[in-house]
């Protein structure tokens, strides 16, 4: 495989919960530490632009946001994951790693567990509605947030808390038009150098890094992976049992914008895959 010299400056659009810290292990390696921007969105907002525009490297779940704080345009590369699968998995973690403590009713809910208070609660079930779709098609200007101590709190004096949280308060209020969310989503997707996919993650890896010019890892390290989930094997939480049916077609409910954005992106991953294959095959010099 060509291997580059030279550094592209690109954002991993990092949706939680579709191995993108296993992923961006291997994006951000041959990267300088200095050139790379990778934390909460929190820390993100304690910098100002012309600090923020001196990275070439970013990865964190910032949706939209950080293109508003860029002076130029930048390659964007992301990964989406079956939505079903992806809502599972974000309640098991929070289950397992606990909740911002700003949000106490919240973080007892989850801590509950009872899958029927989590889905049915007017704030919670917002925070998992049609996220991978929010995350690329809610467009966010970030720049009134800037510089401002102590973390978290804006000039305006609004908080500005983890992105699910806004987007819950928007739903409750009406903001939001799924709509106009969805073809954004889509038009970011067409816009994009690399769409991968959580359940073909090899494939995926190996797109990033052709287009970052790196060398693919032989296997791919297993970061933040969690426990219920390496232990599942194949199976999917779907095919489980353990979910109950109500509870299964309330998932599908709530994410079923992100279902069609999620079946736009392999589309358009498995034309970007069928390339890379031509190209591989068509290249003079082979591939090692």
């Amino acid at each position: 495989m060509w291997v580059s010299n030279t550094r592209r400056r690109f954002y991993y659009l990092h949706i939680p919960k579709t191995a993108g810290s296993s992923l961006g292990s291997v994006l951000l390696r041959r990267y300088a530490q200095s050139t790379v921007l990778n934390c909460e969105l929190g820390e993100l907002l304690q910098r100002g632009r012309p600090e923020i525009n001196e990275h070439l490297a970013f990865a964190g779940h910032w949706g939209t946001g950080l293109f508003s704080l860029l002076d130029r345009p930048i390659a964007c590369l992301t990964v989406l994951r079956d939505p079903f699968e992806r809502l599972i998995s974000t309640i098991r973690f929070a289950q397992r790693e606990g909740l911002p403590s700003q949000h106490p009713e919240i973080q007892a809910i989850f801590g509950r567990g009872d899958l029927h208070e989590i889905f049915y609660h007017p704030v919670v079930s917002g925070l998992m509605e049609n996220t991978q779709s929010l995350y690329l098609g809610r467009i966010l200007d970030l720049n009134g947030y800037l510089e401002v101590p102590p973390p978290g709190i804006a000039k305006s004096t609004e908080t500005i808390p983890y992105l699910e949280y806004k987007w819950a308060i928007e739903f409750q209020t009406g903001v939001i038009n799924m709509d106009a969310v969805v073809a954004e989503a889509k038009r970011q997707l067409d816009r994009m150098e690399v769409i991968g996919l959580f359940e073909q993650l090899q494939e995926t890896t190996n797109l990033a890094c052709d287009f970052l010019g790196i060398r693919p890892p032989k296997s791919l390290p297993q970061q933040r992976m969690s426990p219920e989930r390496m232990a599942q094997g194949n199976t999917t939480y779907r095919e489980s049992g353990t979910i109950p049916p109500d509870i299964v077609r309330r998932i599908d409910d709530v994410t079923a914008r992100d279902c069609e954005v999620y079946d736009y992106a392999r589309r358009i991953f498995a034309r970007q895959l069928a390339s890379r294959r031509r190209r591989r095959y068509f290249w003079p010099f082979g591939i090692r």
